[in-house]
C-alpha cells in the first residue's frame, strides 16, 4: 500500500459497499427482511471504526 492512501478511505468504502449491496440484496428477495438492517448497520460501523483506530495506530 502507497504511504499517500489512507487506510480509513480504504475501510469506509469496503463498508459502505458491503451495506449497500446486502440493502439491495434484501430489498430485492426478501422485502420482509430489512428490517434487520437496523442491527447490521450500526454493527459494520462499529467495526469500520475499530478497523480504523488500529489501521491508524503508530506502530
Amino acid at each position: 500500500m502507497d504511504k499517500d492512501k489512507n487506510p480509513l478511505v480504504g475501510i469506509a468504502g469496503v463498508v459502505a459497499v458491503m451495506l449497500v449491496a446486502m440493502t439491495l440484496a434484501l430489498a430485492l428477495f426478501a422485502q420482509e427482511q430489512v428490517w434487520v438492517l437496523s442491527i447490521v448497520a450500526p454493527c459494520l460501523a462499529f467495526m469500520g471504526i475499530m478497523l480504523g483506530y488500529y489501521a491508524s495506530r503508530k506502530k
